[in-house]
């Protein structure tokens, strides 16, 4: 995958996402989904980052879910992204 996905905790202790870009290529339209333990049970939620990852760049986005402990695991995946031009 070219696209990398890695949690964080952000200042307010909830779940923060950066996504790495290591393609040669900047890329836009960038979105991921969170899958988490909510009170319905699980959920699965999708974010978008805001404008262009430049090539070698990455970008954070902060979600809002938590509290989120750092090592409690990454549920994020990529979901899409489009090559900018």
């Amino acid at each position: 995958q070219y696209l990398e996905a890695r949690c964080f905790q952000d200042s307010n202790g909830n779940l923060g996402v950066s996504v790495a870009n290591a393609t040669p290529v900047a890329a836009r339209q960038v979105r991921f989904i969170v899958q988490y333990q909510g009170s319905g049970g699980l959920q699965r939620r999708e974010f978008s980052v805001p404008g262009t990852i430049a090539a070698g760049q990455s970008a954070s986005v902060g979600t809002g879910l938590g509290p989120y402990s750092p090592g409690a695991g990454c549920p994020v995946e990529i979901s899409a992204a489009r090559v900018a031009e």
